[in-house]
């Protein structure tokens, strides 16, 4: 007897309907959440160049960028102003559910764009990029080669009172005020503060 096989005909052969759509939601759910965790992890340890690049900002190309910072003596202060106001121009990286679901429906897993010409292409390049990098600071042996570092340059830099004080420093303290967690909404972050219109800050 011919029979016309369906996806919810094999669905149901492999164990059920609704135990086979529930399988497909807790895999969906659990690739979701594996992106949004690591795009938070991007968002608070790494920076992005600007999207787009206003006309009044003249970007030095890298190769004068890297000559000016070879050559000797005092550099010319419009050039500094010229790469400070780019550098000002980095934010966060911003990876969410909209670039999910295109990765998703524009089958991005299957191929890679060399040359993003898009916004949102280029976000799905530089997230692939941070998660690489991300692994590989995230390895022991860096971590180990890091802290050994600062203990030696803590040991040789600071003096035994400012060795002292670092115990007591009030990211150590546990109470009800958000200024003694570390995680403080960058609020204090540098790029945060630098762009404040605040003329106290």
């Amino acid at each position: 007897m011919r029979r016309a096989e369906t996806i919810f005909n094999g669905l149901e052969s492999i164990g059920g309907f609704y135990e086979s759509l529930h399988f497909i939601g807790v895999l969906i759910v659990f690739y979701f959440r594996d992106r949004l965790f690591t795009s938070s992890f991007l968002r608070q340890l790494y920076q992005v160049d600007a999207e787009e690049i206003p006309p009044r900002v003249k970007v030095p190309p890298p190769d004068e960028m890297v000559r000016m910072a070879e050559k000797p003596g005092k550099v010319d202060d419009n050039y500094l102003k010229r790469i400070l106001d780019y550098m000002l121009l980095r934010t966060r990286l911003t990876y969410d559910y909209y670039e999910i679901f295109h990765f998703i429906f524009t089958c991005r897993c299957l191929f890679k764009s060399k040359n993003p010409s898009t916004i949102t292409e280029r976000r799905h390049t530089l997230f692939q990029v941070g998660r690489d990098k991300l692994k590989q600071e995230l390895d022991i042996i860096n971590i180990i080669k890091n802290l050994r570092q600062l203990r030696l340059m803590t040991r040789f830099l600071l003096t035994s009172d400012q060795k002292s004080l670092l115990k007591f420093q009030r990211r150590n303290v546990i109470d009800f005020e958000k200024s003694s967690s570390d995680s403080d909404n960058y609020n204090y972050d540098t790029i945060k503060l630098m762009n404040s219109k605040s003329s106290i800050v």
